[in-house]
């Protein structure tokens, strides 16, 4: 398991290639992210349980991601998150359950597991730049 920490910013289209340059110059280009797929049960028991599952392509291959709630303070977000890389556009729901090592989220998505199905799916033009910071 590992805890995301994610920062989201919002900003106006005029600053969009300044920003851009700003952490391409510090990271590197940053890589585009478009297709996701988002599955949970007819009921929404993943949603209800504040958790969320999806497969996402990157450029280098196919990851599927469990989340569960964390909590946001400034627009920082801490959560759970187990990721793991796929074949394909399927789900290999049983490795991201064994991988699963907190036994509430993992007894919530085994719960899940036998009625899921995809609910959604965007498609978008998504940059992200990783970024590492000591101390």
């Amino acid at each position: 398991m590992g805890i995301e920490r994610e920062l989201k910013l919002a900003l106006v289209p005029s600053q969009h290639d300044d920003i851009a340059r700003f952490f391409d110059e510090r990271t590197g280009a940053g890589k585009a992210i478009a297709l996701a797929i988002y599955f949970d049960t007819p009921d929404c028991a993943l949603a209800k349980a504040k958790s969320a599952l999806r497969l996402r392509r990157t450029p280098e291959r196919w990851l599927q991601t469990y989340k569960t709630l964390g909590k946001t303070v400034a627009g920082l977000s801490d959560r759970q998150e187990w990721e793991l890389s796929v074949e394909g556009e399927a789900l290999e729901i049983d490795a991201l359950i064994e991988a699963c090592d907190d036994d509430h989220a993992r007894k919530t998505l085994q719960g899940a597991a036998p009625e899921l199905i995809a609910l959604f799916k965007t498609d978008f033009k998504r940059i992200v730049w990783d970024m590492e910071r000591e101390g």
